[in-house]
């Protein structure tokens, strides 16, 4: 909505959505585990794969003065839910495997929209290209 319209993106969503159990884990070392408890969830929830393995690539910050984190995960490997996709009843998502050209196409004609993923995930197709 906040876009006007549709547009292609990464799975993601809130690690908490009260700001008071944030406050409670922020400084915790249980912060990754919620993290990767929240990876875990939305992969199945929007794109309907169980995660087995997944690494770290990047922690974006917002800016200096605002606390807005997003976490990128690599998920490397998985299995498809039996179930599918787990949506809220807001969400309407079709996944979609695309080759990193085909993303890259994407950027140019404007179809990924949300400029803090995509730099993170312009980055990532770049050093896997040099790799």
């Amino acid at each position: 909505m906040e876009l006007g319209g549709w547009d292609y993106r990464i799975p993601g969503g809130r690690v908490f959505n009260k700001l008071k159990k944030y406050l409670h884990f922020v400084d915790s070392d249980d912060m990754n585990k919620k993290i990767e408890e929240a990876v875990k969830n939305e992969a199945r929830e929007e794109i309907g794969v169980i995660v087995n393995e997944m690494k770290h690539y990047h922690t974006s910050n917002a800016g200096s003065s605002i606390v807005w984190d997003l976490y990128y995960y690599i998920i490397e490997k998985f299995t498809y839910s039996k179930g599918g996709q787990d949506l809220e009843n807001t969400e309407i998502i079709e996944p979609v495997w695309l080759t990193f050209d085909e993303i890259l196409n994407l950027f140019t004609q404007g179809m990924i929209k949300e400029d803090r993923s995509a730099a993170v995930l312009i980055r990532y197709i770049l050093q896997r290209k040099e790799e």
